[in-house]
């Protein structure tokens, strides 16, 4: 299992230093409006603070710049159990299209081939970033609100909000399938960054890859 874990946490490495990602990803769980730009991708991996479980997700966006969709790719470990997953999402209208006057809007799917306990879903996503006073951008970077409907097990409606303070923060909150998730992640150094969450009421550490094309 160690070298399974260590094998998928050097993929994502190699993959992020070859390529180009942007900001398009889950807020914790549940997925946002905005999405990997084309030609770009991000690579996260969690370990369970307590007990066994790992998430490995990589996010890429497909290289077309007419193509707004992004492929994600999605390894779970329990310890009993590793499941591999893919999912997609489809970018319908980005901020910058209405000059942030209407949210971004997404449309995707989790779990296609439906083999985790999750289960194949269909869903809905939107995200709007939230104008700031003079004051307030002195120490915050950005404010989002994010909501969706997903179907099946992703419980219907839900909703969330991101925030980034001082230029090296992000924190973010959920209510996804009727349970609070929270993230928070500190850029380290150049595409690296510590990664905190809760998930369903346990812990999650572990690392991100940002790197920009």
């Amino acid at each position: 299992m160690r070298v399974k874990t260590i094998a998928a946490l050097l993929t994502c490495a190699a993959v992020a230093s070859l390529t180009a990602m942007a900001c398009g990803e889950r807020l914790v769980l549940a997925p946002t409006g905005r999405i990997v730009l084309p030609g770009n991708a991000t690579g996260l991996y969690l370990w369970r603070d307590q007990g066994k479980g790992q998430l490995g997700r990589l996010s890429l966006g497909v290289p077309k710049d007419d193509l707004g969709l992004e492929l994600e790719i999605e390894h779970i470990s329990t310890g009993a159990h590793d499941v591999q997953t893919l999912g997609a999402q489809y970018s319908v209208i980005s901020e910058a299209f209405t000059n942030n006057l209407a949210p971004a809007v997404s449309v995707g799917v989790l779990d296609l081939p439906n083999r985790t306990p999750f289960g194949r879903s269909w869903y809905l996503a939107l995200s709007k970033t939230m104008g700031l006073s003079a004051d307030q951008e002195r120490y915050l970077g950005s404010l989002r609100i994010h909501a969706g409907y997903g179907s099946h097990r992703m419980g219907g409606a839900y909703i969330g909000a991101s925030v980034q303070v001082a230029g090296r923060l992000d924190l973010g909150a959920e209510l996804f399938i009727r349970r609070v998730n929270a993230s928070a992640r500190l850029q380290i150094a150049g595409p690296f960054a510590a990664v905190a969450q809760t998930h369903d009421g346990y812990g999650m550490l572990g690392v991100q890859l940002r790197a920009e094309r």
